[in-house]
């Protein structure tokens, strides 16, 4: 009774929190990160939803999010930065041709 083998399957609920706390990252693809609902998850494991689970299996999820949640602020810090440069280089580009 400590968890239900449907909400840890491949297609369940938390499989890819859970392939995060056990695998890491790197066997996760970056549209699967990016995919992952968060709140919804968290939710899910703070209130018991659908089923009571062992304070081990939540530990193991809330690893899970962690790491998600801090490979998703990886990307958002990437893509601004990336976004940034190229603001840069625009505006690099316009103050040489206004010479």
């Amino acid at each position: 009774m400590f968890y239900v083998d449907d909400i840890l399957s491949k297609k369940g609920k938390f499989a890819i929190v859970w392939l995060a706390s056990h695998y890491g990252n790197n066997k996760l693809t970056k549209t699967q990160i990016l995919k992952c609902n968060l709140p919804s998850a968290i939710e899910s494991v703070i209130e018991n939803d659908p089923v009571p689970m062992s304070l081990r299996l939540q530990g193991h999820l809330l690893l899970g999010i962690v790491r998600i949640l801090s490979k998703q602020i990886s990307f958002l810090y990437t893509d601004g930065n990336n976004s940034l440069l190229e603001i840069r280089m625009v505006n690099e580009e316009e103050k040489k041709k206004k010479k």
